[in-house]
């Protein structure tokens, strides 16, 4: 659950003030009351327990114009991967924890060590721990396998991936890599050279379905 709480600041007075110190007429000074919100994320774990952190603060000053009114690219953008970071790291966790057993006497398999490996997403290049599982040692399968490498082979979300592809179908690969690094969280495969072969990737991908179908 995405929740978000806000709080105004009161705008300070020019002027005298009475015996408490509170002002008598109320002029405005030039420093006017803001908003001030903070962002939480609270979410249910396998076990039933609830963990909850902040994804970030924001603060927001009186609208003079239709510039000042709404959240900013760039505000969101560090809240969105943030995000982003929690809900890749639980569902691998998850996923590397349904996978451990061994898959030919379903025993638990010992862990090796672990490994980082980056995952480009449209909300952000993450960097994830990854588990490589040794050998089953009660029936002998000796293979050691990384279940995230398995997963994610490619380092890259379909989402971005196709998003690259179908920019890069329809402007110069270094307008479409421009225009990814505006719009997106920073995130990796943004220049042009990665668009480009990212986008050749998917066209050989397009290429052998259509032969296979043929």
């Amino acid at each position: 659950m995405l929740s978000i709480a806000g709080k105004s600041r009161p705008a300070k007075t020019w002027g005298p003030v009475d015996g408490r110190g509170h002002a008598m007429f109320g002029w405005p000074m030039e420093e006017e009351a803001k908003l001030e919100f903070t962002i939480t994320v609270n979410w249910r774990r396998e076990d039933g327990s609830i963990a909850t952190t902040q994804l970030g603060t924001l603060d927001r000053s009186a609208c003079r114009s239709a510039e000042d009114v709404g959240l900013q690219l760039a505000d969101a953008k560090p809240i969105l991967g943030r995000l982003q970071e929690i809900v890749v790291s639980e569902q691998l966790q998850r996923y590397c924890k349904a996978v451990r057993p061994c898959p030919r006497c379903h025993r638990r398999r010992h862990s090796k060590d672990y490994r980082h490996r980056r995952f480009d997403t449209m909300s952000g290049r993450l960097a994830v721990r990854a588990p490589r599982f040794d050998g089953c040692r009660h029936c002998g399968e000796r293979l050691i396998t990384s279940p995230e490498s398995e997963l994610l082979p490619e380092r890259v979300s379909p989402e971005l991936r196709h998003l690259q592809a179908q920019l890069a179908a329809q402007l110069p690969y270094r307008q479409a890599a421009a225009l990814l690094e505006e719009l997106l969280p920073e995130t990796g495969g943004q220049n042009h050279a990665t668009t480009r072969n990212r986008t050749l990737a998917v066209g050989k991908r397009i290429a052998g379905k259509r032969g296979q179908s043929n």
